[in-house]
């Protein structure tokens, strides 16, 4: 079934180019996950080419030799011309040795997963261990129902992957705080005791306030950005802009925090009547959050190729080039995309002055169409968009398929726990006498009856 299902997507792919998504998870088992992106016209089309259950975790080297034999034995290697994964140690050195390879691709690491990481910088102990005790009681029912009774909306839930859940119930807690201290301190003490004695410990304190607020305002952007990159459409053409409007933002609140976090000013200016109160306030806030603004930095400086690829294919969003119209010498970016040859750049820049005109007042958001539009006036720029096309800022189509395998794992767990335990009942209970002749202690040969199975070989 399965090779007649990657058969299927082999043949719908035909000859043309395509990128690859990969990522692994040890949550259910050792599991391997890569997908395929190719378009339609320009419509991106994603399948799943190889689920893999492996014995123990895998290697770069493994990692590296399953996406090259997955790629002969697909007939699709010279189509492949770009590999999207998480920045995963494995993953990081395993492209090393593809890239040896496939010398015209480029590797995309997943920028969703880096800003989620960048979220997870905030240094703000207090509320840290506030946090860790809410968790826990997230995980009580009665919790959860006395929590939608009193604020009137259930419970945002926490993941361990993703930041961004915990941003979110930082955000519920900032918006319902009056409610929630009430709940938190209206509990029974038999109720969840250990976590509400963490919780009532800090829960009347000014910087778990001032802690709360600074990661509710300074994280926001992050979350939005986050979600924005994550998506099946023509997000290549958006992922630059959105990721230097990320960085500004957060260079303004470098430059000049009190002017850029507003509720965390007037959460100062409540908690805080004296200067020197709020002097040491802003000095702690500025604690909280520069090694969120330090790390995203870091990694943008690491990522430098990638946002190279971003970058140049802003230069194909037709919003963008009716705003700023770039001349020919904004061509240059090209050079640091691999699958962009100097022929293609000759070419683009003949067509650039017809581009600069259909861009004209365009307002669309729905830059595909743009090109299905005017594929015929730019035949060269539409073939050079299409690869760009195939490129994404995250890995998110890998990760949910490994979503989608976690959750059938969970739901079918108990009836694989049943059919197990049926086919021992079955085996055991029916099995039937069979002659087996044994030496007794005497060296007599002797004929004694053996139970076995009468499926023993076969299955139910």
């Amino acid at each position: 079934m399965v090779k007649t299902e990657r058969d299927q997507i082999v043949e719908d792919i035909g000859e043309s180019q395509c990128s690859l998504f990969f990522d692994g998870t040890c949550h259910v088992a050792e599991v391997v996950v890569i997908g395929v992106r190719y378009l339609r016209g320009f419509r991106p089309q994603q399948k799943v080419l190889s689920l893999q259950v492996l014995k123990q975790s895998i290697t770069a080297e493994e990692l590296a030799a399953m996406l090259l034999d997955l790629t002969h034995d697909a007939k699709i290697r010279e189509q492949v011309l770009a590999f999207h994964s998480d920045c995963a140690s494995v993953n990081t050195a395993s492209m090393k040795i593809i890239l040896k390879v496939f010398k015209r691709s480029v590797w995309i690491g997943c920028l969703s997963h880096t800003l989620n990481n960048v979220g997870t910088r905030f240094e703000c102990q207090t509320l840290d261990v506030f946090l860790s005790g809410w968790k826990t009681m997230l995980h009580s029912y009665k919790v959860r129902e006395k929590f939608l009774t009193t604020v009137k909306e259930e419970a945002k839930l926490f993941s361990v992957i993703r930041w961004h859940s915990e941003w979110e119930i930082c955000n519920q807690i900032y918006i319902h705080w009056d409610k929630f201290v009430k709940l938190i301190k209206d509990l029974p003490d038999d109720c969840c005791p250990e976590s509400k004695i963490k919780m009532m410990k800090h829960i009347d304190k000014k910087i778990l306030r001032l802690q709360l607020v600074v990661t509710v305002e300074v994280g926001m952007k992050l979350v939005k950005s986050t979600f924005n990159l994550e998506g099946d459409g023509a997000l290549v053409l958006e992922t630059y802009t959105e990721i230097r409007q990320l960085q500004q933002h957060f260079g303004q609140i470098k430059t000049n925090p009190q002017l850029t976090l507003l509720a965390t000013r007037d959460m100062i200016g409540s908690l805080y009547p004296t200067q020197d109160g709020r002097v040491n306030a802003w000095r702690q806030v500025e604690e909280a959050y520069t090694p969120v603004l330090e790390y995203f930095e870091q990694k943008l400086t690491e990522l430098e190729p990638q946002m190279n690829v971003f970058e140049a294919a802003r230069l194909f969003n037709p919003v963008f080039v009716c705003n700023t119209k770039p001349n020919l010498a904004r061509l240059d970016i090209l050079i640091q995309v691999n699958f962009v040859s100097d022929d293609d750049r000759k070419a683009i820049a003949s067509e650039w002055s017809r581009m600069l005109t259909l861009c004209e007042d365009y307002k669309c958001t729905d830059h595909i169409l743009f090109y299905e539009q005017h594929e015929a006036e730019l035949p060269n720029i539409s073939r050079v968009v299409k690869r760009f096309l195939l490129t994404q800022p995250s890995s998110a189509m890998a990760e949910r398929v490994l979503s989608i395998l976690e959750s059938v794992t969970k739901k079918q767990q108990k009836m694989l726990q049943d059919s197990v335990s049926y086919i021992v009942m079955r085996r055991y209970n029916n099995r039937v006498s069979k002659p087996k002749h044994i030496f007794n202690s005497e060296g007599q040969y002797d004929l004694i009856e053996d139970m076995q199975s009468e499926d023993e070989d076969g299955d139910f």
